[in-house]
């Protein structure tokens, strides 16, 4: 009797544990989106769904993001359209840079980085008509992952970690699903993969780099806690699902109370007051974190801290205000607790009809707002905020003036390489419709440079090689 290779045999097992996972979301037979970074998880991934998609009916196509972060990105990239190419299938590549991304937005690294991949990932997605988009996240990141969560002080949902299967949902509030088969599949497992199968897969340097949070985790805090249990994988895996399982238990009771105490309008949820009172706390929290999810379109930045906050001051009876993630704000008053956007032109309804010239440098007066231009050397240019820009004073190639919105505007926001139309972005950024034609746009021969009160243009930014910048400020006067 002969025996099957270690690498058959390991192929099958990782192949049936991908197939079952695609099962649970119905991908056979539709388009699937993969998120390759040339890593061996990845790669690992893309060539165990190549062998199953004869089987499964599913048709592949690759997908990948140049984060511009290393000097070898580009030949990532590369290495990646060639898998691609190999495999007969067709692969859609973008470069992003996130380090721009990540000052203009004060996110960390990992946090930019990821919310710009999701984001080309679900767009990509949209675009091809895909089912779904497979990551490569494997039973170490889940580990991981709670772990950071658990450290961070999360809640239920923290701890569950992430779902093999989820939802991830678009500034455009568009949603795509996300699946994950390897999430019960080990990391030594894909680097033994892709070895018998003789694949060379790119070795991120950044995965050693101990500034990252995630890093420190994996190669310091881990290897103490294996000190003293050598299964701690296993256990936070099973943590993971214990807490996915109540977790589940907890949002159903959250359905049937958001339909009976929440409303939603344009730009704001409103929940009944003393409804919320008489629910258990923890429906309290979780339905204030559904509330915040609606309203900005994800639960990310909200901690458990901003949750028991909100609860806390629901259940007086005075009004307060709390100020949360993602621009939005808290709002307790009387009969209602309201979760909104406190966008800097909330109040803010002047429509410039015309487009006014500004002194460049010096001062200008306009109706509702003030415009200050100052020229300033690029070691004096701060941080960029809802109403002090600094732009590439060169790269503005001509006069300045303010205008409101027109028809067919295409803006290049700060932190991507392609322009998209202002209409998309402001409901990106969740601009409510009736005040998008009070939103003041600076702008040049070149094009809109900012859009004032959210990002600047990428092509305005300041880069190493910038001589003079500009300096512009917007104060209301209304």
């Amino acid at each position: 009797m002969n025996r099957a290779s270690p690498a058959a045999t390991l192929r099958r097992r990782l192949a049936r544990e991908v197939s079952r996972v695609l099962q649970e979301v119905d991908v056979p037979g539709r388009v699937l989106l993969v998120a390759v970074s040339g890593g061996p998880d990845s790669l690992c991934l893309l060539h165990l769904l190549d062998g199953l998609k004869e089987a499964l009916k599913i048709s592949l196509a690759v997908a990948h993001l140049d984060h511009s972060l290393r000097p070898e990105s580009p030949q990532e990239a590369a290495f990646v359209l060639d898998a691609a190419r190999r495999l007969g299938l067709e692969a859609f590549v973008e470069r992003a840079d996130v380090a721009s991304y990540r000052r203009a937005n004060r996110l960390s690294l990992e946090d930019a980085a990821r919310r710009l991949r999701y984001d080309f990932l679900a767009r990509t997605a949209h675009r091809i008509g895909a089912h779904a988009v497979a990551v490569a996240h494997t039973a170490d990141d889940q580990a991981e992952t709670v772990l950071m969560n658990i450290l961070r002080g999360a809640g239920l949902r923290g701890l569950k970690g992430m779902s093999a299967v989820s939802q991830y949902r678009t500034g455009q509030d568009r949603q795509v699903t996300l699946v994950r088969p390897l999430l019960g599949v080990r990391r030594s497992d894909t680097e033994e993969f892709c070895r018998l199968a003789g694949l060379s897969p790119v070795i991120d340097p950044s995965n050693l780099s101990l500034a990252i949070v995630r890093n420190r985790i994996r190669w310091q805090v881990l290897p103490v806690l294996r000190e003293l249990n050598p299964n701690v994988n296993e256990a936070l895996l099973r943590l993971a699902s214990s807490a996915g399982d109540d977790a589940s238990f907890i949002e159903a009771a959250v359905d049937q109370e958001w339909r009976r105490l929440a409303r939603q309008d344009e730009g704001a949820i409103t929940i009944d007051r003393a409804g919320l009172r008489q629910i258990h706390r923890s429906l309290q929290r979780h339905l204030l974190r559904r509330a915040f999810e609606v309203l900005t379109g994800s639960a990310e930045g909200l901690e458990l801290s901003h949750m028991e906050s909100m609860a806390c001051l629901a259940r007086g009876t005075e009004r307060y205000t709390l100020d949360l993630p993602c621009n939005s704000i808290f709002e307790a008053e009387g009969p209602h607790v309201v979760l909104r956007h406190k966008g800097p032109l909330r109040e803010q309804a002047k429509v410039f009809r015309e487009q006014h010239p500004i002194a460049v440098p010096g001062e200008t007066a306009l109706e509702g707002w003030r415009v200050r231009c100052d020229l300033v050397p690029p070691d004096a240019a701060g941080q960029s905020s809802e109403y002090v820009s600094y732009l590439d004073y060169e790269a503005l190639d001509g006069s300045l003036a303010v205008r409101g919105r027109r028809r067919g505007d295409r803006f290049q926001p700060l932190g991507m390489e392609q322009t998209k139309r202002l209409q998309d972005f402001l409901v990106d950024q969740k601009v409510p419709a009736s005040v998008r034609d009070g939103v003041p746009l600076l702008v040049s021969p070149r094009g809109i440079a900012w859009v004032v009160g959210y990002r600047i243009a990428h092509w305005a930014r300041i880069r190493p090689e910038t001589g003079r910048v500009l300096r512009v400020q917007f104060t209301p006067t209304l």
